[in-house]
């Protein structure tokens, strides 16, 4: 009999699992504890195996009308002059590869098929507070708005979609602490929108400060009214931002990033200055999540819940596309085996997994592209010119994913 379905988190990985597992599903209950469709978030690429998943859910045309259509990335010094340009022509030397989206573009496109699909339910301001299982049962307590309305539901499987600090994941298989499951990346990094100014068209715009300090202003489109800005300090040694993330605390935050920026030039004053406004601030402390098992029972893990690999280096959204891609498949195969099926999921896409969490240059790009010293940082503006003139770019190769077996049947997803 079709399994009921609890996926907890809205996301990318949540509402492409909503979909694809509707088929296979008597009901679907998709919930989320933010108070509407997640808007905050980076630009992210969707490349092929994820991009192959996409089209075949119908979706490509979407994507693509909401893409940001930059046309490439901008090495610049405190004076905003361009020490190397890289056009998305160029190769694989961009920011920019395959399909660029926002974040909250991508789930809004993704949340408007699961509202087609008859048997999802969604649900906002709603998190989980407690669950436990029997043999063929998880019964979930349910939070509602003000927390104090909590109800109890029974469902067949319950997958945990709810990002690297998940509740799903406490609840079913332990603390982090007691996993050991979270691996710093060595980095705070900050995500929120600016408004866009005619200098932030056509291209990325990265700048790097000494202390291993980089902003980047990212273009959402050319009449677009926002930009979007990566604000962040590749070291995780600083006590104010080590305070704040254990607080959960954005006041603190944005406060310790404006005294990590202000006064340094280039864009940064009006940057510090939205800032402190925004209201679509989100920081973190990048972690990637390696677990010894992604599922207990009838509980599964999925994307950054289970394999976070931190947006260091550039999968995450891959692995949330493929890993909703790949659980849905295998629920529709064994329902009558959950065990079976989550095995299955997770034998499949392990080894996959695991190539995509390793960090370019060995773990140690991040230190290479954001220098501590202000000579480290002429000597990177240097190596970026000699490469943008003389054309280089065009001869490295694109970076691409790894190929992945689909299993898709013919004329069915």
């Amino acid at each position: 009999m079709p399994p009921r379905v609890l996926i907890i988190g809205a996301g990318v990985a949540g509402s492409t699992l909503a979909t694809l597992l509707s088929p296979h599903a008597s009901s679907i209950l998709l919930i989320d504890r933010s108070a509407s469709q997640q808007t905050a978030g980076q630009g992210i690429d969707i490349e092929v195996p994820a991009l192959d998943i996409v089209t075949n859910m119908g979706l490509l045309d979407a994507v693509k009308a909401k893409t940001t259509r930059e046309e490439g990335a901008a090495v610049v010094d405190e004076q905003n002059r361009a020490c190397g340009t890289f056009d998305v022509a160029d190769g694989g030397v961009t920011l920019t590869r395959s399909i660029e989206i926002m974040r909250g573009d991508l789930v809004e496109v993704l949340l408007e098929k699961v509202r087609g699909c008859a048997n999802v339910e969604i649900r906002f301001e709603t998190g989980v507070s407690g669950l436990r299982q029997s043999e063929k049962k998880v019964f979930v307590e349910l939070q509602g708005k003000n927390d104090r309305e909590t109800t109890t539901e029974e469902f067949d499987i319950v997958v945990g979609a709810d990002g690297v600090n998940s509740r799903a994941r406490k609840l079913a298989l332990g603390s982090s602490d007691k996993l050991k499951c979270l691996k710093p990346v060595g980095c705070f990094i900050a995500f929120f929108s600016i408004k866009s100014l005619p200098q932030d068209w056509p291209r990325a715009r990265l700048c790097q400060f000494p202390g291993r300090r980089t902003l980047t202003i990212r273009p959402h489109g050319e009449q677009s009214p926002i930009s979007s800005v990566y604000m962040g300090q590749f070291k995780d040694t600083n006590p104010a931002l080590i305070a704040a993330q254990a607080e959960r605390d954005n006041g603190k935050a944005k406060a310790a990033f404006a005294d990590l920026f202000q006064g340094l030039g280039w864009e940064t004053k009006r940057v510090v200055e939205e800032m402190l406004k925004s209201d679509n601030f989100y920081f973190d402390r990048l972690m990637q999540v390696k677990l010894a098992k992604w599922y207990e029972g009838r509980v599964v893990l999925l994307g950054d819940a289970a394999y976070a690999p931190s947006p260091l280096t550039g999968k995450g959204t891959a692995l949330a596309i493929l890993g909703a891609y790949v659980l849905a498949q295998e629920v529709a195969r064994k329902q009558d085996d959950m065990s079976g099926a989550f095995e299955a999921y997770e034998k499949r896409l392990r080894r996959y997994v695991e190539d995509a969490q390793n960090i370019p240059l060995y773990g140690y790009a991040p230190y290479l592209l954001n220098p501590e010293s202000s000579w480290g940082i002429w000597l990177f503006r240097t190596i970026a010119s000699f490469v943008s003139w003389s054309g280089l770019a065009k001869l490295l190769p694109d970076i691409k994913s790894a190929e992945f077996d689909l299993e898709i049947e013919k004329g069915k997803g």
